[in-house]
């Protein structure tokens, strides 16, 4: 008797409006700990830079939309991803191969397009256990984050929209935007 197929769980997708209620900023910069300390470096690359330099926001919030999650605390914290490799990943990474390492392809309407894999997210998301409350964390470009900044530092009501993915008990952040207006009114 042939076995029933399990079925692949659905990702659940939300799109949530925060609203920003408090933001700390850190900067820093120093003499790299690789250069102080090479006896304990992970994986020393004599090609990273002497000198390091680092920032941080953490963005504190409350959820407004939708009305089932609405009244959650959320805390965000962004980092600068200037060292991460894979905030300079093209789609060309995503691109799937076969067993021989040779490009995946599939026909749509007539044309050849390449096959991807596209990754689950660009942030984590963290449910606090026995609190109505949410952690989540991502590295960005530099620029992104002297832009926040910038916005954060003006001192008006600023919202973020979250794009979340759930697939199982895993949660990912797909998107982020920081803004002046509502995205719930939009």
């Amino acid at each position: 008797m042939p076995k029933a197929k399990r079925k692949s769980p659905v990702s659940e997708h939300t799109i949530l409006t925060v609203r920003v209620e408090s933001h700390e900023a850190n900067l820093e910069a120093g003499i790299s700990h690789d250069a102080l300390s090479p006896e304990h470096a992970w994986d020393l690359d004599l090609d990273e830079p002497l000198y390091t330099f680092a920032t941080q926001i953490e963005i504190r919030g409350t959820v407004i939309y939708p009305e089932n999650r609405t009244g959650e605390a959320w805390e965000l914290t962004i980092y600068d991803g200037r060292r991460s490799h894979y905030l300079t990943a093209t789609l060309k990474d995503t691109h799937v191969r076969d067993e021989r390492g040779s490009p995946q392809y599939r026909t749509y309407r007539g044309k050849h397009i390449p096959v991807l894999k596209p990754p689950k997210g660009m942030g984590i998301v963290d449910k606090v256990r026995g609190k109505r409350a949410i952690r989540s964390w991502l590295y960005v470009s530099p620029r992104f984050l002297s832009d926040a900044l910038a916005l954060l530092g003006q001192g008006r009501t600023l919202y973020l929209a979250a794009h979340e993915v759930k697939d199982g008990r895993d949660r990912r952040l797909r998107s982020l935007r920081l803004q002046t207006s509502d995205p719930s009114d939009e």
